[in-house]
């Protein structure tokens, strides 16, 4: 990827990555799996780390469900700091081979399977 994108801008380019690959399960038509109860869906970021993957991703509406991305000071909101220990593990897991146990338990809770 380094050869197609400028150093300064690789990991914008990563964490935008990754931001579609966690909100894919509910944003792809193929994989959405949302109650039609629900009208509205939340999600928040940390502000310091997400703010411009936040503002850069476009996706087309799913059915009739708005997704709101905001972002937030991962300080004043306990959520995002929880999500910052499962995103430690996760990746501690998948680079390193440790965090086996909190790996597993976030793979038992993913939406796609």
């Amino acid at each position: 990827m380094a050869d197609y994108v400028d150093d300064l801008d690789l990991p914008r380019v990563v964490q935008s990555f990754a931001l579609d690959a966690v909100l894919k399960p509910l944003v792809h038509p193929e994989q959405v799996h949302i109650d039609e109860s629900i009208d509205t869906i939340s999600v928040l970021l940390d502000s310091t780390t997400w703010k411009q993957p936040a503002s850069d991703y476009v996706r087309e509406s799913v059915q009739d469900t708005e997704l709101n991305l905001e972002t937030r000071d991962s300080r004043s909101i306990p959520g995002i700091q929880i999500a910052d220990l499962a995103a430690y593990s996760w990746r501690r897991n998948y680079t390193e081979g440790d965090c086996g146990t909190a790996a597993g338990v976030l793979h038992d809770l993913r939406f796609a399977r």
